[in-house]
């Protein structure tokens, strides 16, 4: 590759415009040479990506990168929205939904518009969308934080001349991208995805401290003329706050819709000591319900951690010693509510009463 457009991308993301190249005399050939050589990828119209950059991060900050490209190309117009601000913000998406990358128009003027590779929306209101500075690891990248210029308040924003805010070190500044508001993002998304995805996203939203309950309530009254809003109500009401992961938001409206009575993230104690928080608790039956997912056996870099299943082992034995049932819900389980149903009620058979207090 071109060494001035190799320098420019080092220094820029891994990413370049038309117009940036234009702007510092690359020309236009040695951008579309880099793209024949496999060694740029075009996302947009006038808008590029190194191909090592895309192959170093995972699916979904793939769409997250190309969301960045798609801004760039439009500096000061858009933002991203709707399921691609709610990736950026760490929500759970999936992945057939970041085939396509949403942005809105920043101010009321513009109309939504569907483009090859693109949507752009309407601007769901000016105080909408933020300034964020989007932090990256070995091998991700979309992790938004407000940036200290547009909302101070925020812990953890970086100043905006990248110097570090305590000890005053200069460091490389993250790049800033415009972005709809979280609250803002899971409201869209919920209007583009069925109702367990829409909920696990309402989950996952408020779990994580990005938005109140008050603030998506506020967008979905000043929203409500979009056509969609009454789904992403629903999604709201359906929504708790508590599931860690979007299967266990999943499963709570599976065992909610087979009638059971759903306490979730329940405290288990012995000795007046709690020494597990587990996901469900059916307090008419006295079974604990936990999904099993794979990652609490997994550790970083992929391999298992015999430590976490014995650990597990011997806290579920703790539970069942207590006199509770268990039933583990695996993935595989969640296309099947009546095996889940059938699990619960064999699991009540092997109930203890009186259970102790928990």
């Amino acid at each position: 590759m071109d060494g001035d457009l190799t320098s420019f991308l080092a220094g820029h993301d891994q990413i370049i415009t038309a117009r940036e190249a234009r702007s510092v005399g690359i020309r236009t050939e040695k951008v579309r040479a880099a793209v024949r050589a496999g060694e740029l990828v075009r996302v947009v119209r006038g808008g590029y990506v190194t191909r090592s950059a895309m192959l170093a991060v995972s699916y979904e900050a793939r769409h997250v990168l190309r969301t960045a490209v798609l801004l760039r190309t439009r500096p000061g117009d858009v933002a991203a929205s709707h399921t691609s601000a709610a990736a950026m913000w760490g929500l759970p998406v999936t992945t057939r939904l970041m085939e396509r990358i949403h942005v809105c128009h920043r101010t009321r003027t513009g109309t939504t518009r569907r483009h090859r590779e693109f949507t752009v929306h309407c601007c769901p209101g000016e105080d909408a969308v933020l300034e964020a500075r989007v932090e990256r690891s070995d091998n991700a990248f979309g992790m938004v934080l407000p940036d200290r210029a547009s909302d101070p308040g925020q812990p953890g924003a970086g100043s905006a001349d990248g110097a570090d805010a305590d000890t005053g070190s200069s460091r490389v500044p993250a790049p800033v991208v415009v972005v709809v508001h979280p609250a803002v993002a899971a409201v869209q998304s919920a209007l583009l995805t069925p109702t367990s995805t829409a909920v696990g996203i309402m989950d996952a939203v408020r779990q994580r401290g990005l938005a109140t309950v008050p603030q998506l309530q506020d967008w979905l009254d000043r929203m409500r003329f979009v056509p969609g809003i009454p789904h992403a109500r629903e999604a709201l009401a359906r929504s708790d706050g508590l599931a860690e992961s979007p299967p266990e938001s999943r499963l709570r409206l599976i065992l909610l819709e087979l009638g059971y009575t759903v306490v979730a993230q329940h405290p288990i104690a012995e000795d007046g000591r709690v020494f597990a928080r587990v996901d469900f608790y059916l307090p008419e039956l006295g079974v604990v319900v936990e999904f099993d997912g794979r990652v609490k056996y997994v550790r970083s870099d992929g391999s298992g951690d015999g430590d976490a299943v014995v650990a597990e082992k011997r806290r579920e034995d703790r539970i069942r010693r207590l006199g509770y049932g268990v039933v583990r819900v695996g993935s595989e389980d969640l296309g099947r509510p009546d095996v889940i149903d059938r699990y619960i009620k064999d699991a009540a058979r092997t109930v203890r009463r009186p259970l102790r207090a928990s």
